[in-house]
């Protein structure tokens, strides 16, 4: 059943009510005294009765709600909300905001006895200190090094800007190891966690060999966090096959990813050639166009984008060609029936020109 806002009570009220007294008065008005004095004290007597009646179902809902979240007894749900108020939900829920603690500290603090309710924002800065102290500790055995809890509340300050729903306490407590794999000092790791979320930047950057400076000049370079990581996902598209983050130089291969764009001599490979050259694309329509103005009777393509093989090797840099394939084409004959054939393409990355289609 659904609660009952008090608000909503009153308004009901007034809007049953008014019309109800306006004629009352009108028809005691022309009545006796004593019966003028009988009809008020009817209404406020039903008015007392009713709204009391509703309010108490709605903080008896509200004391309900305390119980399921905080685990709490119904008697300790009612004291919740006598004490903090119909908003005491939102009042925790404040409260957890600026002191990240996890559900079960919450609980805990919630449904013990000793916890006055007028002291509860004490209650819990007095518990994420100890958490922080903790946090600190562990971080400090994790990465080797000496971690304050000046540092902790650092790496709180950048975990909240994120409005993360992940709990605090799970990612702080990677915050060790994090430093352990990354190289990076304290103050990097914090300031780049306030330019990207936790998980972008763990899964990104913890495991490269890279400067915080490095990664902060990508951002500027690319106008913000995301077009950098997008960036450096079609950098690894182009990395050579069982590839391992120890083999990669990753500021070299983004390097070379940018001039990349522009002067295809200077890809790093085939691949990055083929995902990153600016022109590819129109190399590749090139030959889609060749082919059907030779096929007599017609080409059927398949879905997605035609020539999506390529040839690897370093012909691009020695010839200046390039080399597209692609084995869903269907070549009709003038039956109307069609056959699949692998169809290769030659091109001229200089002329940006089509040297050769043929059928292999």
């Amino acid at each position: 059943m659904p609660e009952t806002n008090s608000k909503e009570i009153i308004e009901s009220l007034k809007k049953g009510l008014v019309p109800i007294l306006k004629k009352t008065w009108d028809f005691y008005l022309k009545r006796g005294r004593k019966f003028k004095v009988f009809i008020p004290l009817i209404i406020a007597l039903f008015i007392l009765t009713l709204l009391p009646e509703n309010m108490d179902k709605e903080k008896e809902g509200k004391a309900h709600t305390m119980m399921l979240m905080y685990d709490v007894s119904m008697e300790r749900g009612r004291d919740l909300v006598d004490e903090l108020g119909m908003d005491a939900f939102d009042k925790i829920n404040a409260l957890k905001e600026k002191y990240p603690l996890d559900d079960d500290d919450v609980k805990i603090l919630i449904g013990a006895e000793n916890t006055k309710f007028d002291k509860l924002s004490e209650a819990f800065s007095k518990q994420f200190d100890i958490r922080k102290s903790e946090l600190a500790k562990k971080a400090s055995v994790d990465s080797g090094r000496s971690i304050t809890e000046s540092d902790m509340d650092d790496f709180k300050d950048a975990y909240l800007s994120y409005g993360s729903a992940s709990g605090y306490d799970s990612n702080a407590s990677r915050f060790g190891n994090d430093l352990k794999w990354s190289g990076f000092t304290v103050d990097e790791y914090i300031d780049l966690m306030k330019l990207a979320s936790a998980n972008d930047f763990g899964l990104q950057f913890l495991k490269w060999n890279v400067s915080a400076d490095w990664v902060k000049q990508g951002i500027a370079k690319e106008g913000s966090y995301q077009n950098f990581i997008t960036s450096i996902k079609k950098v690894q598209e182009g990395f050579p096959k069982d590839w391992k983050h120890e083999d990669i130089n990753l500021p070299e291969w983004y390097e070379s990813f940018s001039a990349c764009k522009d002067d295809y001599k200077k890809c790093k490979s085939a691949d990055t050639l083929y995902y990153t050259w600016e022109g590819i694309d129109d190399l590749r329509r090139a030959c889609r166009d060749y082919l059907e103005s030779q096929a007599k009777w017609g080409v059927t393509w398949a879905w997605g984008p035609s020539f999506g093989g390529h040839i690897t090797g370093k012909r691009y840099l020695t010839e200046g060609t390039f080399s597209f394939w692609d084995d869903r084409v269907k070549i009709k004959n003038g039956f109307g029936a069609e056959r699949t054939a692998n169809i290769r393409c030659d091109v001229s990355l200089d002329s940006k020109t089509v040297l050769l289609v043929y059928e292999r």
